[in-house]
């Protein structure tokens, strides 16, 4: 979501200043994060739209759901996503967990009982993200009309190396370094004498980035 060698700091706090005691803050706070990142100025690709979702006892989902409803359900999705091609939702982010309902409600075989209704709910949470990131773009637009346009961020580029070593050490430092991977069923003797021969090639291949020309003429 932020352009390649981005390196600069950044975070943003969420302050809840009122609550009714109702509806949970914590999807509304991804909303609202997106929402200034969108003002910042922050070379941000946004935004994104976050919504909760609860599956109902009756097997309906609930977007945006009370604390009241959310106890009430046997299941909750939490999905974030932006906007793809064709005005389609590019899930990017799914928390599930259930509820104590699920043990008294749900069929004894609860992983293919929940597999359709799962994918409904993935599907239809689309529907909300488009809302929430239609909001979060009127709320661009109109201060743009009442403020001016959005004074993009200045940064500096920054890259770990120039893209001439990285192209010289790979095909030195791939084939030692793949050797080091241990596969579940290798013995643990075998692995660490790999582990051991990956750190010191590994090391080797630091010399020599130290010592190349690309790398001093950075």
């Amino acid at each position: 979501m932020l352009p390649e060698g981005f390196r600069n700091e950044t975070q943003v706090v969420l302050t809840v200043i009122g609550a009714d005691m109702q509806n949970p803050h914590d999807v509304l706070s991804i909303n609202a994060a997106s929402a200034s990142l969108m003002l910042s100025g922050i070379p941000f690709d946004g935004p994104i739209g976050a919504v909760r979702v609860a599956y109902s006892q009756a097997g309906e989902w609930i977007p945006h759901p009370t604390y009241e409803e959310g106890a009430a359900s046997t299941f909750e999705l939490v999905v974030a996503g932006r906007s793809a091609r064709q005005r389609d939702v590019a899930i990017m982010m799914v928390e599930a967990g259930g509820t104590t309902k699920s043990f008294t409600t749900t069929p004894t075989a609860p992983r293919r009982w929940m597999k359709a209704p799962l994918a409904r709910g993935l599907d239809a949470s689309k529907t909300w993200i488009k809302e929430s990131i239609a909001l979060q773009r009127q709320l661009v637009a109109s201060v743009i009309a009442t403020k001016g346009p959005i004074v993009p961020m200045e940064y500096s580029v920054t890259r770990d190396y120039a893209p001439e070593v990285f192209a010289a050490l790979e095909p030195i430092a791939t084939p030692e370094l793949s050797k080091a991977v241990c596969h579940r069923r290798q013995g643990r003797a075998q692995c660490r004498h790999r582990r051991s021969v990956g750190r010191r090639h590994r090391q080797a291949v630091r010399r020599r980035c130290r010592l190349s020309p690309a790398a001093s003429a950075r």
